[in-house]
Parts: structure tokens; C-alpha cells; sequence
């Protein structure tokens, strides 16, 4: 179903558009940008320094105070890291392969070393094509 114009313009209500996927959002939000001045910004929540990276960007595009910011993400950090303790050590040392998505790669390879496996490469298919980077 495609939306009404009075349903896009709600969305003009919003402060920020966070988009997630850059290549399939960017021409919505340039559009909300361009029609209601609606700021957007990429953004990853895969890992913690992702999630870290972003709520800073979200933090200062928001006017949002950077010490009540980093304090929550510090907050977060050190209680995120105590429930995974365990997991870290299982994966520890555990050899993958990610294959999905371009896009992806990058910041899902920096999360699952984050969380302790070794990326022994990447692959994404594009159409036809297998792209494998090592």
C-alpha cells in the first residue's frame, strides 16, 4: 500500500531521521529534508562502538549535552559489557565467515570482533557476482 501525502506529512513532526540503510533510505529523506527541513543522519547499532559512534552523532544533532551523552553510553557500555562477559569468552578465538549484504559487511565484521571471533573474511553477492574480501 502506498502512503497518503498526509501520512508523509506526519513524519514531518519528527526531529531527526535516523536511516539505518543508506542506500534505500537516502532519496525518502533527502525528500523529508528537502519538502519539511527534517535533519537525517546514517547511523549503525551494530556493536558497541557503533552504537557509541551514533548516539554521539544523534546526541550532538539533537542539541543533546555531550557529558549527559557520554555518560549514558558509558553507563551502557559497562553494563552491556557484564552481561556479555561470558559470551566473549566463548567466541573467543572462533573463526567465521560473513557473507550477507555490502553494506553490512564493515559493521557487522566490527561486531562479531568486538565480541571476540575472528573475521577470516567477508563475501557479498551482487546479482551474479561473488565478491569475497579477506
Amino acid at each position: 500500500m502506498i502512503p497518503v501525502f498526509s501520512e508523509i506529512e506526519r513524519l514531518s513532526r519528527a526531529h531527526l531521521n535516523l536511516l539505518f540503510c543508506g542506500s534505500t533510505a537516502r532519496e525518502f529523506a533527502s525528500a523529508l529534508k528537502e519538502r519539511f527541513g527534517l535533519p537525517y543522519l546514517k547511523v549503525s547499532f551494530y556493536g558497541l562502538s557503533a552504537v557509541g559512534a551514533s548516539l554521539r552523532k544523534v546526541g550532538e544533532a539533537l542539541g543533546l549535552s555531550s557529558d549527559k551523552v557520554e555518560d549514558l553510553i558509558r553507563e551502557e557500555e559497562t553494563r552491556t559489557f557484564r552481561e556479555i562477559r561470558s559470551w566473549l569468552k566463548l567466541f573467543s578465538g572462533k573463526r567465521v565467515l560473513v557473507v550477507l549484504g555490502a553494506g553490512r559487511l564493515g559493521p557487522l565484521g566490527r561486531m562479531l570482533r568486538e565480541l571476540g571471533f575472528e573475521v577470516i573474511g567477508a563475501a557479498s553477492v551482487f546479482e551474479t557476482a561473488l565478491y569475497i574480501v579477506q
